[in-house]
């Protein structure tokens, strides 16, 4: 299978957003890849928790500027601020890219929970095929990141990659939470019709909602099996290499060294 090679900026405004992106970006070049990672969210108390994945390494990333004309008013349509990180990623799979995209949504919207735009969340992965890349991005202010920033460097041999895929990693399970924003209804109180519009428009990067996040650790994971604890992880595997090595081999019908 041929691998398909995808774009992404993710846009951002001030170099504490910078960083945050590419703490990110690091993270999810951290875990295995292609795997199923050891943590599990849900996006709304009432919902059920799903467990993340990653594709591929994000790669080559690169700090750009886009063209003015390429800064959309809304994130609903476009990159909304006026800096991003240009990331790469060869996907053998279309799900690598809902993977990622997923993988990546939780992480910033975590690390970044004010980067609100029009009430949604602007901080974003923006697929952008080559010819928007060339018509988006100022070439003059391309700068390269080193690759151990966004947690690359030595690559991993396969039986590295398997090792880390078969180790026992705790289960985190995380549990977004929204409130109405106060600082929103102070912005908003004793308005209505034409004066609230107007202060809506003009307030347009105020969250009308704030999110928290909840936290517990329970079970472990091993590759894509939750167990409730280590040792009952330990004793499954333990039993599953029994099994292997119990199991008789095939006679070979090859006679070809025979004389």
């Amino acid at each position: 299978m041929v691998a398909e090679r995808l774009h992404y900026l993710i846009p951002y405004a001030t170099e504490a957003q910078e960083g945050a992106v590419l703490d990110a970006v690091a993270k999810h070049n951290g875990e295995v890849p292609r795997a199923l990672t050891a943590t599990f969210v849900r996006w709304d108390p009432n919902e059920e928790y799903e467990q993340l994945a990653v594709g591929p390494a994000l790669t080559d990333a690169t700090l750009v500027t886009l063209q003015a004309q390429a800064v959309w008013p809304s994130p609903h349509a476009g990159p909304a601020l006026p800096h991003a990180v240009l990331v790469r990623q060869e996907i053998p799979d279309v799900s690598d890219r809902a993977a990622t995209s997923t993988y990546m949504r939780w992480e910033l919207m975590r690390a970044l929970p004010n980067a609100y735009i029009d009430g949604t969340h602007a901080i974003d992965l923006y697929e952008a095929s080559d010819a928007q890349l060339r018509a988006w991005v100022d070439p003059v202010s391309m700068r390269s990141v080193p690759e151990v920033r966004v947690g690359l460097g030595d690559a991993l041999t396969a039986a590295a990659t398997a090792t880390a895929a078969a180790t026992a990693r705790p289960a985190v399970w995380t549990t977004m939470y929204h409130a109405v924003n106060p600082h929103w209804l102070a912005k908003l109180h004793g308005l209505s019709g034409e004066a609230l519009r107007q202060r809506v428009l003009k307030e347009r990067r105020v969250p009308a909602r704030i999110a928290a996040y909840g936290s517990l650790v329970s079970g472990v994971v091993v590759g894509s099996q939750q167990y409730a604890s280590a040792a009952e992880a330990a004793k499954a595997m333990a039993a599953k290499a029994m099994a292997t090595a119990s199991t008789p081999v095939p006679a070979s019908n090859d006679d070809s060294d025979l004389e």
